[in-house]
């Protein structure tokens, strides 16, 4: 069970990956742009890693469109996909905290994510586009979760109709 919530003010989980594979050559990917449905402004950063745990780099939005639901991380120098093997990106989300600005209830969800790369035998321009949208979960914005609930009576104790009755903590 994974918790569909992104907490104000946190990285949140991983809200989506997307593939990278070339058959023609090994590339250099010099960017990315990760579009999400609809303008979330408590998102203020996406954090980009390769399938190695490593940190890429920081994915901002992109003021260069006329919608403010894409954000590019480029350039990338030392991202190399070779011929023929499959890397994979995964994405994090920085929320900005209650304080600052954030709110709550906003839904949060990638759309597609393309990635630019170079060919390093040819210098030829690779564009991948990753946009299956039931491949990305919808998450949404919180100031706090749930993190446990415990039963307030015995294990086995009945709920008793009523109200102002306390049925856990």
């Amino acid at each position: 069970i994974r918790s569909q919530f992104l907490l104000l003010g946190e990285v949140g989980p991983i809200l989506g990956a997307a593939s990278i594979f070339i058959e023609e050559e090994p590339v250099q990917v010099t960017s990315m742009l990760i579009n999400l449905t609809q303008e979330t402004p408590t998102v203020t950063a996406l954090l980009v890693y390769d399938d190695q745990r490593r940190f890429l780099g920081t994915a901002l939005l992109d003021p260069s469109t006329s919608t403010n639901r894409t954000y590019k991380v480029a350039p990338l120098s030392d991202f190399i996909v070779e011929k023929r093997q499959e890397r994979t990106i995964y994405v994090r989300p920085r929320l900005t905290r209650k304080d600052s600005g954030g709110q709550s209830n906003q839904i949060v969800k990638i759309s597609s994510v393309t990635v630019k790369a170079n060919g390093v035998w040819s210098s030829r321009q690779y564009t991948k586009v990753s946009s299956e949208s039931n491949r990305f979960p919808e998450f949404i914005t919180a100031r706090s979760t749930i993190l446990s609930v415990k039963n307030a009576g015995g294990a086995n104790a009945a709920l008793i109709t009523g109200s102002r009755r306390e049925l856990a903590r």
